[in-house]
């Protein structure tokens, strides 16, 4: 039996000896066992309908009052509905109410309020105002807390009927149970209700004794129905209960470790969504094996998606022309166009790298969702490729372990006819199919040296989505300047590969990883190159869209 109901035990067996609140005849009234009483001689003996009947009777006629007739059906309805759940009856179960002309009408009544989701919540509304229930810690910025797993559960526990010694138990102590559950456990929440500060120069042992001082008075206030707070500085003056009394009780609570903000947290489901969750568990499993399956149908979509992506060629590799590290490492061009970086490596570089761009990559689709009719350069995108040369396997240069940190991006053009005059390249937004924690590919735009990308080691890709559509005429040059000036020293790109998009390119997703596959002859990939595309195909495959959006 937890340690705390064994205190209340001792309380509730030593307050008829003596205390402040003992009376000359005996124990305080609140203390003695309640006896059932005789019920009360009545004049009108046809009234009463059972026992509380006859003492209300009784208080009536000693007023000499008559009682009221029995309620209309409407107002019965009204008063029950609101008692139980706090809200009226709609029209439809008023009228349901006037229909029924038999004699267990209001009882069914009664029963339908007593299964409602509401008559669960209504009673925990008062139970909750009890436990000092709140979404916010209560000081300072009375910021949020993540609570309402406990207030599921005790309207949960009123939904089910939960037995008052079970409620109470598992409320002190449902941690300390054999085999405790998440259920069991987030019950517990009663006494994480307590206000706490967690604003810079707080004086966390004060708090944490203030949450102990809270949790006794608190406990002592649902459970045994009186005040015990002043028994914290001296024997309280109208209770049976010592200052001995008082920290004998808190040193219980006092007796284990106080949780911070960020700590004592349970990933669990709310009590109130567990059918929920395993009914839609079992539909995404289903759903996922769809997305997954193989079909002709599919095949053949894919298919013609494929060769459309060939006809069209909305993506296509760039070749650097030139390029060059501003701080002395080597950059070289391999055959797949990726630049592979080696030599030196500073503690911050700059790569500075031109490309003549070709015909094909300025216009083969028009930018039309721009509102721009003329053709252009809708997005850039950067492949960070893995290298066998480079530490830990790439695709950084950080000896520590193969990462990289690109800091900010600079991208402009020059035509033929202007050619040193700069323009630059805006962007709008950036995605990228893998980030690491904090270290955002949009903070490569933000011309701030704090922030980053990278990618803990993981080869991945960047698409950076442009303001506006660019029409830059064929043959003009495109500058772009990758720098790595981040807090992160020897971070640079070990290698790269660069690409240009026209047309619209939507800004949820990132396709470079299988765009380079289309690069390839269908009959030459690879098993991986086969499923990297597939997988690709199936976030973007029409026939799929009902099941994706499912």
């Amino acid at each position: 039996m937890p340690v705390v109901l064994v205190f209340f035990l001792l309380v509730a067996s030593s307050a008829g000896v003596g205390g402040a609140g003992e009376s000359a005849s005996g124990a305080h009234w609140a203390y003695n066992a309640p006896q059932r009483p005789v019920l009360p001689e009545v004049q009108d003996r046809d009234w009463p309908v059972n026992e509380i009947d006859y003492f209300v009777l009784q208080r009536l006629e000693q007023a000499d009052l008559v009682p009221t007739g029995p309620a209309d059906k409407v107002t019965l309805i009204r008063r029950v509905t609101l008692d139980l759940t706090g809200l009226p009856p709609t029209r439809q179960q008023v009228q349901a109410f006037l229909d029924d002309r038999s004699d267990e009408a209001y009882a069914t009544v009664v029963e339908r309020l007593l299964g409602s989701e509401q008559y669960g919540e209504r009673m925990a509304a008062w139970w909750l105002d009890l436990a000092r229930y709140a979404d916010t810690h209560g000081y300072e910025g009375d910021g949020p807390r993540n609570i309402w797993l406990y207030r599921d559960w005790v309207i949960d526990a009123f939904h089910r009927g939960l037995p008052f010694d079970r409620f109470t138990v598992e409320q002190l102590a449902g941690d300390l149970l054999p085999g405790a559950t998440d259920l069991q456990r987030i019950a517990t929440g009663f006494h994480r209700n307590t206000p706490f500060c967690y604003e810079a120069g707080t004086d966390l042992e004060q708090f944490r004794v203030e949450s102990v001082v809270d949790r006794v008075n608190t406990t002592m206030t649902v459970w045994m129905g009186t005040t015990m707070g002043c028994a914290q500085c001296h024997d309280h003056k109208y209770d049976p209960f010592s200052q001995r009394d008082y920290y004998q009780l808190y040193a219980f609570f006092n007796n284990s470790a106080e949780a911070d903000a960020s700590s004592g947290v349970i990933a669990t489901t709310s009590p109130l969504a567990r059918d929920a969750v395993a009914r839609h568990s079992v539909r995404l499993a289903e759903l996922r094996e769809e997305l997954a399956a193989e079909s002709p149908e599919l095949a053949a979509e894919q298919r013609r998606w494929e060769q459309q992506q060939v006809d069209e060629k909305q993506w296509q590799v760039i070749s650097p022309m030139s390029y060059r590290s501003l701080h002395g490492a080597d950059l070289r061009v391999l055959k797949d166009s990726s630049v592979l970086v080696g030599g030196k490596n500073p503690e911050h570089d700059v790569y500075e790298l031109t490309f003549s761009l070709p015909e094909l990559a300025l216009g083969a689709r028009g930018i039309g969702a721009r509102g721009i009719g003329a053709m252009g350069i809708g997005a850039m995108g950067i492949e960070v490729l893995k290298h066998e040369s480079l530490p830990h396997g790439g695709p950084g240069r950080y000896d520590g372990n193969g990462n990289f940190a690109l800091s900010n991006l600079k991208v402009e053009y020059a035509t033929s006819d202007q050619p040193d005059r700069w323009r630059p390249v805006h962007f709008s937004n950036a995605v990228a199919s893998y980030e690491e924690g904090g270290d955002r590919v949009l903070g490569v735009l933000d011309d701030e040296d704090l922030t980053n990308w990278c990618t803990n080691q993981s080869a991945a890709h960047a698409i950076f989505i442009t303001d506006q559509a660019y029409v830059v005429p064929a043959g003009s040059i495109l500058r772009i300047v990758m720098q790595h000036n981040s807090q992160w020293d020897f971070h640079g790109v070990g290698r790269f590969r660069w690409w240009v998009a026209t047309g619209q390119i939507p800004d949820d997703q990132s396709p470079l990883e299988a765009v380079a596959v289309l690069e390839v002859p269908p009959e030459a990939r690879t098993p991986q190159q086969r499923t990297v595309l597939a997988e690709y195909y199936r976030v973007i495959a029409p026939c799929l869209e009902p099941v994706r959006q499912e």
